[in-house]
């Protein structure tokens, strides 16, 4: 068990944190949460195949190449988790025992962003510290790890866990909590609603929780984990019924209305450079979950500042492509690596962060240069011929 200090601003306080791996057996994943599994236990799911990742096919500004690797990558080995007499604490999925003690692999990282964003999602008080709490004497599975609110973590990282119910009979049998949050605080994210009807995931399936504390008989729960991987999209586009477009043509750019976040002041140009090469702009927010869904669908090349609409780009049809618009302080993988796992082709444009105030470097304003997006297009469009 390890101790840091609390990411919050109470003196003197403590987080204890312990790693399953250090208290738990490894069991195998046909067994793990079934009767006779020990209290504390994890198992890895093995043969999994790896990550196919390209380079991209422009990317003007070459020392941030090694971000976006080509060849064959393994992340991580998708692992489960079960634990017994445990309290689910919040929207994002920590898991505690009663003494307050986290556990390491219900946290996607253990930092202070992380950490106090969770924590300010949580409406009551942690674990260890007087609270009311609701109790679920049978086994409940545990998929709403860090940001569901968020639509990328919601698609990418919570509905595709579900793959994890045709590898694991305790996980099948048991009722789910999914995004985490109670019916009257899903209801403000339209598309959790939306995208569990597409899935056909009746209600009865769900595990009732409010986002607060439930203290499980048996929790079963995987490692917390960020990122396209070949089975997450697979089941994703499995689950919502989606199949490649007979004949993608649409070329798409991504627009941010009105929003207070990653503007871009040379939008307006860049809209207009576009509309030369027969680009049409669209709002994923203003359209419906299945709206989206055939938009992309439909699209040939994609372009868009990084952002949480870009994920709909697991539903384009192999072949395709992606232009990803960043800047200097946030050149990630994600969407790379959701174009790879989809068959896409990708290209990244950086430009530079402009300093807005009040924003940290995640949301902050940049800008792009014009000349350098049109050469990205034309290297999409010569890559899908």
């Amino acid at each position: 068990m390890t101790s840091a200090p609390a990411p919050g601003p109470i003196p003197g306080k403590e987080l204890h944190i312990v790693d399953i791996k250090a208290i738990g057996k490894e069991v195998d994943v046909a067994t793990i949460g079934q009767p006779g599994t020990p209290p504390i236990a994890y198992a890895k799911i093995h043969g999994l195949p790896p990550m196919a990742l390209r380079e991209p096919v422009f990317l003007n500004r070459p020392e941030f190449a090694a971000v976006f690797p080509g060849g064959e990558v393994r992340r991580y080995e998708p692992t489960v988790c079960t634990v017994q007499g445990c309290f689910l604490a919040g929207p994002f999925g920590f898991v505690v025992f009663p003494d307050g003690t986290l556990i390491r692999q219900s946290v996607l990282r253990i930092e202070p962003t992380i950490v106090l964003y969770a924590l300010e999602h949580l409406k009551e008080a942690f674990p260890g510290r007087e609270a009311m709490w609701s109790w679920s004497s049978q086994p409940v599975v545990s998929l709403n790890g860090f940001g569901t609110d968020n639509y990328f973590h919601f698609l990418t990282d919570t509905l595709s866990q579900f793959f994890l119910h045709e590898r694991i009979p305790a996980m099948a049998a048991a009722r789910t909590v999914l995004s985490g949050f109670a019916p009257s605080q899903q209801a403000r994210f339209r598309f959790m609603g939306e995208a569990i009807t597409r899935a056909g995931l009746p209600p009865e399936r769900f595990q009732p929780y409010d986002g607060t504390l439930l203290l499980c008989q048996q929790l079963i729960f995987p490692v917390r984990e960020s990122g396209a991987t070949p089975w997450r999209v697979a089941h994703l586009r499995k689950m919502m019924g989606v199949t490649p477009h007979p004949n993608p043509r649409r070329r798409l750019y991504i627009a941010r209305p009105g929003g207070w976040r990653r503007r871009i002041p040379t939008e307006p140009a860049i809209r207009r450079m576009l509309e030369g090469y027969g680009f049409e702009v669209i709002d994923p927010g203003s359209l419906s979950f299945d709206g989206q869904i055939e938009a992309f669908r439909e699209a040939r090349i994609v372009v868009g500042p990084h952002g949480a609409a870009m994920t709909n780009s697991v539903f384009m049809s192999p072949g395709g492509m992606m232009v990803e618009l960043t800047h200097e302080k946030r050149v990630i993988v994600a969407f790379h690596e959701i174009a790879c796992m989809a068959g896409l082709g990708y290209a990244c444009v950086v430009g530079d962060m402009l300093e807005t105030p009040g924003q940290p470097s995640l949301f902050s304003d940049f800008t792009v240069d014009v000349d350098h997006v049109e050469a990205a297009v034309k290297a999409a469009i010569a890559a899908i011929g």
